[in-house]
């Protein structure tokens, strides 16, 4: 599944969305037209990435590409748009644990579970997880992606900030049994919701 897919699932289900992507602005344009979703490229002028931001009408960032220049420009761009809280990124691989890497995790702000990298994204998406929304109390197989309060506002760290009985949420459903993809012996990231009336 394309980013351009994933992120028309998640404005389907009322989410604001923007990807951005290294092709050229003509490609680009032709892949937002066909997904149906906001896109930036690597080839847009500041001007046009400020619009962008403005268009797609988002308050917070979750970054969901691996580390790189694009990636870096682009997270670097909606910190100066949003703040640094605003923007929560999603690490490439699970943290190995070293001193350096525990003081990197600390000071980063980890969207969903910050127990969950972008490698876990990927290998539950490779086989066969969907987003959803979900009402009532989670399974092992699902792992929450945002809580959307009543009053409209997203919590992108459900696994942190437990959602609230009334909050819709939005979750990555299937693709693992009882174990993160990454790491067979590290806790699986659930939150529990109570069923809504």
């Amino acid at each position: 599944m394309q980013p351009a897919d994933r992120a028309r699932q998640l404005q389907n289900l009322g989410m604001s969305v923007l990807v951005q992507m290294g092709k050229p602005p003509d490609v680009v344009q032709a892949e937002a037209n066909s997904a149906g979703v906001p896109i930036v490229s690597v080839g847009d002028t500041e001007a046009e990435l400020e619009q962008a931001f403005l268009d797609a009408d988002i308050a917070q960032v979750a970054v969901l590409a691996p580390s790189g220049a694009l990636t870096n420009l682009f997270s670097a761009k909606a910190v100066e748009r949003m703040g640094r809280r605003g923007v929560l990124r999603l690490p490439d691989r699970p943290a190995t644990g070293a001193v350096i890497g525990r003081v990197l995790e600390d000071q980063t702000l980890h969207p969903f579970d910050p127990r969950v990298s972008l490698e876990d994204i990927t290998a539950l998406v490779d086989a066969g997880a969907v987003v959803e929304v979900i009402d009532g109390p989670t399974r092992e197989d699902v792992l929450p992606l945002a809580a959307v309060r009543p009053d409209g506002t997203v919590n992108l760290q459900p696994g942190r900030d437990a959602p609230a009985p009334e909050d819709t949420v939005i979750a990555l459903i299937g693709g693992r049994s009882g174990q993160s993809a990454a790491d067979d012996t590290r806790p699986v990231p659930t939150t529990d919701t109570k069923e809504k009336s």
